[in-house]
């Protein structure tokens, strides 16, 4: 019964992890960021900053989170070269 299976649903993607949570804050954190820099274009250069962070700390959740952090740290680094 403990076969190649056993641990499936244990990993650092699953959803009773804490790193699950931190991800998903990440994910709101880097969402606002955006939005932040579409309505205050001149404090666009500390949501970028704000953005490149939390993309990288939503990273470490990796998970279904990966191409969205990506996303969020080539964003935000092309608001920082911009500013």
């Amino acid at each position: 019964m403990g076969g190649r299976m056993w641990g499936w649903g244990s990993g650092s993607w699953y959803v009773g992890s804490w790193i699950f949570p931190l991800a998903l804050l990440a994910g709101i954190v880097v969402l606002c960021g955006a939005i932040m820099m579409s309505m205050r274009p001149l404090q666009a250069r500390t949501w970028g900053i704000m953005v490149v962070v939390f993309s990288l700390l939503g990273l470490a959740g990796m998970g279904l989170s990966t191409l969205g952090s990506l996303l969020g740290i080539i964003g935000g680094a092309v608001v920082l070269s911009e500013g």
